[in-house]
Formats: structure tokens, sequence, C-alpha cells
């Protein structure tokens, strides 16, 4: 029988150059080490995506966004992990915002010449509206509307994420979305109750391509395709409602790569950081982290023309036989749950796989090769596998099972707080109070938890735990 690597994040995977990278950045950080090496591999999926693809089959296209989640405690620095490694995407953001700004600044000046400059009234010569341009503007190119590129956000609305990806600001390139505590992105859907919101994310690791009508024809736009990455934290008393009923039914839940934090030792960083030695290798290491994005992000705001990565014969047969050998693995979960994670992790492998081949060839100087090979996906599995390893560490962790559901975290901590032997009232009062719900809303809950065999009530009327 086939067993899964459960150990930590298989760094080795990489050429050595960036496993020391890796290590060295680790190395000042007080948090678990699987963070950073899971967080470096995501951001440097986002920065290859607008440059590479691979076809699988000629329907079947991976490029090398990831979905990725760190999941610990509070205070486990989830956030400075986030913050230190998206740093390039952000400044990279930062510069196409001034840019756009300033251009658009000379674009909108430019319109208004044309109405009222003597020069460019009627249909002047284009050699006159180029020496016009180059002494207003400094450049002898006539504005045109610019682009308003963005490759990450942090708070954002589906309606700004569509515009963002339009025709008009992004077009085919990929952004990345960013938040510190995810569960607040998950929230925010269907917040006005219209339900697409749900759906709209759920596409978006699909590449497709959407047009978004709107009641003025005028202000119906075109999304030529949806290239989204996601990367950020969560607390472990929120994975509940990351996992519930709703998002295991729709995939949700296992569209995320889950990198976990069983054993951070709260060391001092400071103390840690006071070494030369370590600080001199952490800022060499880190510059050179951030010299790689920048590298492939400097094109980000130029027409996007993806490189298509060859997959040959042998790839396509290691990808048949490792998903033959991991659906029939020796795992402790449900069989149909484990195989829908398998079917959503089949993709994820040659995301990964491109990932590791782009960095050994940019750290060996062989970028110009452009084929995948059985080694990058052997690697890629193993990598992988770690991944749905944490997937089911924490579908078993919170308990999820199709009779036992919950609506919310705070419910089930007002499950898993009720004490044996409580009066209806009370256990309805309590309810009210923690879930600030009505009575009414609280007696539906009592009568659910009944049907599921979570309580019971005795012969004096009072409820009792039966878990």
């Amino acid at each position: 029988m086939y067993m899964i690597n459960s150990n930590n994040f298989p760094l080795d995977s990489f050429c050595p150059e960036f496993q020391a990278m890796a290590q060295n950045i680790a190395s000042t950080y007080n948090c678990n080490t699987d963070w950073i090496y899971s967080t470096m591999l995501a951001v440097a999926g986002f920065s290859f995506e607008h440059k590479y693809e691979a076809h699988i089959k000629t329907d079947w296209v991976e490029r090398s966004n990831l979905w990725l989640i760190l999941t610990g405690d509070s205070g486990t620095s989830k956030s400075p992990v986030l913050n230190a490694l998206t740093k390039s995407i952000f400044n990279k953001n930062t510069a196409l915002k001034i840019e756009y700004i300033k251009r658009n600044a000379i674009f909108k000046d430019y319109t208004q010449q044309l109405k009222t400059n003597d020069v460019l009234k009627g249909s002047p010569e284009p050699s006159a509206m180029r020496e016009f341009c180059f002494n207003t503007y400094g450049s002898g190119i006539v504005p045109t509307k610019p682009n308003n590129v963005r490759c990450m956000t942090e708070k954002t609305t589906f309606e700004k994420l569509h515009l963002n990806l339009s025709d008009e600001c992004n077009n085919r390139r990929p952004i990345l979305i960013r938040y510190d505590e995810i569960i607040g992105l998950l929230k925010s859907f269907d917040q006005y109750g219209k339900g697409a919101n749900y759906e709209d994310f759920l596409k978006l690791k699909d590449y497709q391509g959407t047009t978004v009508e709107r009641m003025d024809e005028a202000k119906t736009f075109i999304v030529p395709e949806k290239n989204v990455a996601v990367i950020g934290g969560t607390q472990f008393n929120y994975m509940f409602d990351i996992m519930n009923d709703t998002n295991r039914k729709s995939g949700l839940a296992y569209r995320f790569l889950y990198a976990i934090d069983n054993e951070t030792k709260f060391t001092n960083i400071i103390t840690k950081i006071k070494e030369n030695r370590i600080t001199n290798r952490f800022d060499n290491s880190y510059a050179n982290f951030n010299d790689m994005i920048d590298y492939f992000m400097l094109d980000y705001d130029c027409e996007v023309n993806r490189t298509d990565l060859k997959v040959c014969n042998e790839c396509l047969d290691f990808i048949e036989q490792w998903n033959e050998k991991i659906n029939v693995a020796k795992v402790n979960i449900d069989s149909k749950v484990y195989q829908t994670i398998t079917a959503k992790a089949l993709g994820t492998l040659t995301q990964i796989a491109i990932i590791i081949n782009r960095t050994n060839a940019y750290f060996n100087s062989k970028l110009n090769y452009v084929d995948l090979y059985v080694s990058d996906y052997e690697k890629a599995a193993n990598i992988l596998e770690y991944f749905i390893n944490n997937t089911i560490t924490l579908l078993n962790l919170t308990e999820i099972q199709s009779n036992r559901t919950f609506n919310s975290t705070s419910e089930m901590d007002c499950y898993e707080n009720m004490t044996d032997n409580i009066k209806c009232q009370d256990l309805v009062n309590q309810l009210c109070f923690n879930l600030k719900c009505s009575d009414k809303t609280a007696r539906r809950i009592l009568i659910k938890w009944q049907s599921e065999n979570l309580i019971k009530k005795n012969s004096k009327g009072q409820y009792y735990k039966l878990k």
C-alpha cells in the first residue's frame, strides 16, 4: 500500500541554491520553517505565471498560481512571513500605481489640449503632434489611455477584482490576493446575500474568461482570463469555517494548500538576529530571493506572451502513474473525501513542477530551456503529498463529518463549552448571548443538535452531550 509523504516540507526538491537561500531566510524567523518554504514556493509561482504555461492536453493548460494558507495560532509570525516574502510584489504594485497616476494625468491633460490648444485643433500633422508632446511631456509619443494594471490586492470586492482583471486593466495578467487573515476574504462572500460571489470565487482557478454584464451596456466589460493567486494565514480555530460542509461539497476547501504549524518555538527573534553571521546570511539570501522575484516581474506590465513549457510523454506517463498510485494510498479519511482531494490536486502537480523547473533554470542560467522533466514532476509530487497530508490532518482535527455540522466556529465553541444536565432555557439563553441570535434561532439550533445526536434530553428536561 502506497504511503504519502507525511514529513515536513521537502525543501530538497529544489536546487541547492534555492535550498540555501530558503534556510538562511528561515533562520531569522521564530516561526515554523514550513511556512517560509511554502510561501516562497507560492510567491515564486505567482511571479512566473504571466511568463509560462504548460499544456498537458489540448484543452488542459496549467500555470503556476497557487492558493496557500498558513495555519497556526495567533502570534506565531504568520503576518511577518507574508509581508516579508511578498515585499517585491507589493513594491511592484506600488510602482504600477504611481506609473498609472502619472500616465493618466498626462492623458487627461492631452485630451483637454486637443480641445483647446491651437496647435492640436483640427487634424494636425503627426509630426506636429509628436513635437507638441515632446515639448510638453518630455516624450514624442502621443499619450494614450493607460491600463490600470495591478499585481496585488489586499482588500477587494469581486466587483473590483473583476475590474482589475478586465481587458482595460490587467488583460490576462495574474493578480495576487494577499490576506493576513484569510477568513476575512471568505466571509466577504455574498455579504449582500445574492449568492454570486461564492460561485465567482470557485471559478477563479479555471483561467477562463467572462463577460461582466451591466444594465448600462456601455459599462459591460470583458475579463479575458481569471488568473488569481491567493496567499494568506489563519488561526486553527477558524479552520472549521474554512472546512465546513459547504466548502467541502463545493471543493473550495480542497483548492487551498495548507502549511501547518505544530511546533513553533517561541524564541526571541531579536536575540537571534544579533549574530552578525546569521544577519549577513539572511540579508544576502533575502536580497537574492527578491532579486529573483524582481527579475520575473520586470516585464509584468508588458503585453502577456507566455512561453509554452514542453510536457514530454514520459512526464504524461508519470502524471498518470502518480494519479493511480496516490488514489490507492493508505489514509485515515473517508475514501470519497480523499478522492475529491486528489482530484483537485492533479492540476496542482504540474503547477508545482513548473515552479521547481523555472526556479532551478533561473539559478543555473538555463531559462532558455523550455522542457519540463520527469524529475520536476517527481519532486513536485513529493511537495504536493506534503500538502495533501496537511489537508487530511486539518480535516481530522476539525472533525468535519457530513452528519455533524456547525454553522460557525462560535456555534462549535458553544457546543464544546456546554455543561451537562443544563436546563433547556439556560442553554437557549447561552446560545442567544454567545451567538447574538434570537430565542427562535437558538431553539432551532437545539433541534438540529438533537437530530445529529450531539445532545439528548433526560427525564428532567435537561440536556447533556453525547459526543
